[in-house]
């Protein structure tokens, strides 16, 4: 899950549509299950994107 957050945060920033990022943490770190039963970590972050 956080790979693919900093790829969607890297390639939005390329755009020049982004004016700002905020990284905040909205959960704990943890790992899980996903539906389909396949494992995840998260570190529990996400990114805030303020738009130009």
């Amino acid at each position: 899950m956080n790979a693919e957050r900093e790829f969607l945060s890297n390639n939005l920033n390329l755009t020049g549509l982004i004016e700002k990022t905020e990284k905040e943490k909205l959960v704990e770190a943890q790992t899980g299950e996903n539906f389909s039963g396949d494992s995840f970590f998260t570190d529990g972050n996400i990114y805030i994107f303020f738009l130009k």
